[in-house]
């Protein structure tokens, strides 16, 4: 892993370890990547992925405690690596629960407090840049 989040199209991703736990299919689990691994990584995320896939990845990624939803405390961890807050406090503990009750009530359909990968692959499926 420690090889691969210095390629270019990781470096400065917030999500590449995240990104490396997902795809390796070591059986350490410490996140390792093989070439086969490799090529799945890029194949799940090229331009000509179908969006189902692009959309399941992109779910278990964020699916940060492995529970098969994402929840509050997901969004709490997605939200502190894409603004920095969790290292710059940015964003006050208020702003944080603001924002993930305005995602909540966008993309969580069934009203249970969570986002399944149907309610995920829905919202995908309406963002032109998540096709591309």
């Amino acid at each position: 892993m420690q090889q691969m989040v210095k390629i270019n199209e990781l470096k400065a991703n917030p999500f590449k370890e995240r990104i490396c736990k997902i795809f390796s299919t070591s059986t350490e689990q410490n996140g390792s990547i093989s070439f086969e691994d490799f090529l799945d990584i890029f194949s799940a995320f090229s331009s000509s992925a179908p969006i189902h896939v692009k959309a399941e990845y992109a779910f278990r990624i964020l699916d940060f405690n492995d529970n098969g939803t994402i929840d509050r405390a997901d969004l709490t961890k997605f939200l502190g690596l894409i603004t920095g807050n969790d290292v710059n406090n940015i964003l006050t503990e208020v702003e944080v629960m603001m924002i993930i009750d305005m995602i909540m009530i966008d993309v969580d359909l069934d009203g249970d407090d969570c986002i399944n990968l149907s309610e995920f692959q829905h919202i995908a499926s309406k963002v032109p840049d998540f096709a591309g």
